[in-house]
């Protein structure tokens, strides 16, 4: 997968940054909560234009989001420090998501990814929707 690099983001932790966003799209459409726990930082924030959710909150409403089909592209990537990464995409989802089917739609991502006793978590995330114009 191409992504835009600024800052010089080293090849090896762009692709680590970019394998642990996908992850956690994977974890999330599996449901596999233990994953997802690993990945993201206990004090992350999630937002939603439904608002804002802790880690906690959100694997409380996992039960409520049935991600059937994702894709991710158009991957760009920020080094602002050296344990720290931004990464911002478009996702394409379509599920169930609060007991309504939805059909497929666009958002634009925005993940922060800070690391930790050597290792990425994810810190905070927030979802756009793109308009379908």
């Amino acid at each position: 997968m191409d992504v835009k690099k600024a800052n010089s983001v080293p090849n090896a932790i762009a692709a680590q940054i970019l394998a642990n966003e996908t992850e956690v799209w994977e974890a999330a459409k599996r449901k596999d909560m233990r994953k997802f726990d690993a990945l993201v930082g206990d004090d992350a924030w999630l937002i939603f234009t439904s608002g804002i959710q802790t880690k906690a909150q959100y694997i409380k409403s996992i039960a409520e989001r049935n991600i059937t089909n994702y894709s991710l592209k158009n991957f760009e990537m920020l080094m602002p420090a050296q344990d720290v990464v931004i990464v911002t995409y478009i996702a394409t989802i379509s599920g169930i998501f609060g007991g309504k089917a939805s059909t497929q739609f666009s958002v634009r991502e925005g993940s922060v990814w800070v690391k930790r006793n050597k290792k990425w978590v994810a810190v905070v995330n927030q979802e756009t929707p793109i308009s379908k114009e």
